[in-house]
């Protein structure tokens, strides 16, 4: 991987922190999306929890991603129980294993973003059906290569939910929550994320995003497969000011 190194211009020194942002990558996303489908058998269906349906009544959660019919319809986890219902929900695989964690396709979000990104390697049942995939996330300026998670949507949605509670933890690890998503493929819907300056849901588009998922986010119902590659890692996010699109900042 290439050093990861930039200076912030003085545009840049005076914005907030970024929220989100498209990103101008140029990748064969199609191609990924190919190697991503030759590996449906490793997918793992996690329904999201009933507390990211409530969250919307509640007050909690200051926008719903998908209708309130639709929410009601989606399968949900409580404690380590699914509920089923109409609507399956995201699938997902990690590309990458933990040397500190013998069961990370079992575990919880917020366990495998608190593992050290160095421990970290391919999974090498893996690494012979996504080459391409590979090649272009070590393409990426990244000092240390952490977790990667694939999320794959079929005619479904990812209600809203956020990764950290900043309110509650504002000194969190900001390189475990600054993520790079390819999206190769997008089921013809962006994402949504909270800013929460403007009070307002803004929609990020596009093949690549870069954004802070302690912000709250979620996904529109979609149309056919959306396949999002989530990465995380040791970077520096200002490398990719010219190359950000449509960016938001706190």
């Amino acid at each position: 991987m290439r050093p990861a190194s930039a200076e912030r211009s003085p545009a840049a020194r005076r914005r907030g922190p970024l929220i989100g942002a498209a990103l101008a990558l140029e990748f064969d996303y199609a191609r990924m999306a190919a190697e991503i489908d030759a590996c449906e058998e490793f997918f793992i269906d996690t329904p999201p929890y009933q507390r990211q349906v409530d969250g919307v009544a509640s007050g909690l959660i200051p926008f719903r991603s998908e209708s309130a019919a639709n929410y009601a319809r989606i399968d949900t986890m409580v404690e380590r129980d699914v509920r089923r219902r109409e609507l399956r929900g995201v699938r997902i695989f990690y590309l990458r294993n933990s040397t500190e964690n013998d069961v990370v396709e079992r575990s919880s979000f917020a366990v495998t973003k608190a593992l050290p990104h160095a421990s970290w390697s391919w999974r090498p049942e893996l690494a012979s059906r996504i080459p391409y995939t590979i090649e272009c996330i070590e393409s990426l300026p990244y000092r240390t290569l952490g977790l990667i998670r694939v999320f794959v949507c079929d005619d479904t949605f990812m209600p809203t939910h956020r990764d950290t509670d900043p309110d509650a933890n504002p000194d969190y690890d900001r390189s475990k929550a600054v993520g790079l998503s390819l999206i190769p493929r997008t089921g013809d819907v962006g994402m949504l994320i909270w800013d929460r300056t403007r009070r307002r849901a803004r929609e990020l588009s596009g093949n690549a995003l870069l954004f802070d998922d302690s912000n709250w986010h979620g996904v529109p119902m979609t149309r056919g497969r959306r396949i999002t590659i989530r990465i995380f890692g040791e970077i520096d996010p200002t490398i990719f000011e010219d190359r950000l699109v449509d960016a938001c900042h706190a």
